[in-house]
């Protein structure tokens, strides 16, 4: 989860994620990048608040927050630059589809040399790799000779569709597509 924060001087990005370490298990040049950017930070007072969390949230959380910070004008509007704050790790951020999270931290594929996986990535490989099965070898998803090829098959195409469509929209418009279900809106 994201949020700009600012006091009177300057302002910096705060990231929340929900595991204790997550760069723990990337490493390698994803770690490197992030911590290039980021740094760990205590946990803020009234984060749930803020990050508008429930209280019902059951994970640990680490905090992390940009090293590099913009000035504050006299105005109290947002500071300008300050979106760019998160520009700096994009390679790593993969965007979302869904209302539980503002993006996601994609590592990674290789530990020394960047090659990113986002989810958007990963969904349209799944499918080309899927479609080639089901052109060459139809009988992988044949629910009588391999059940478990055929419910997997079933699971990908079910809850890799609207996403994948999400991501050729988004890409098409330039920009970040959101469809949020009636219970995303509840406070």
């Amino acid at each position: 989860m994201q949020m700009l924060a600012w006091d009177d001087r300057e302002a910096w990005s705060l990231l929340a994620c929900p595991e204790p370490n997550p760069l723990k298990s990337f490493g390698g040049v994803t770690a490197t990048l992030f911590n290039r950017f980021f740094e760990e930070v205590a946990e803020p007072q009234e984060w749930r608040d803020h990050f508008g969390v429930s209280r019902r949230w059951p994970w640990d959380v680490s905090f992390y927050e940009s090293r590099r910070k913009v000035p504050v004008g006299r105005t109290h509007d947002e500071p300008e630059g300050a979106r760019e704050l998160s520009a700096d790790i994009r390679q790593i951020l993969g965007m979302r589809t869904s209302e539980d999270y503002d993006a996601w931290l994609a590592p990674s594929l290789y530990k020394t040399r960047m090659l990113p996986m986002p989810p958007s990535m990963a969904r349209y490989a799944l499918t080309y790799y899927a479609s080639s099965l089901v052109r060459y070898k139809p009988q992988m998803f044949d629910p009588a000779s391999h059940p478990e090829q055929a419910y997997l098959f079933d699971a990908v195409s079910r809850e890799v569709a609207l996403p994948m469509l999400t991501d050729v929209l988004a890409a098409i418009v330039g920009q970040p597509v959101y469809f949020y279900s009636t219970g995303g809106l509840r406070l």
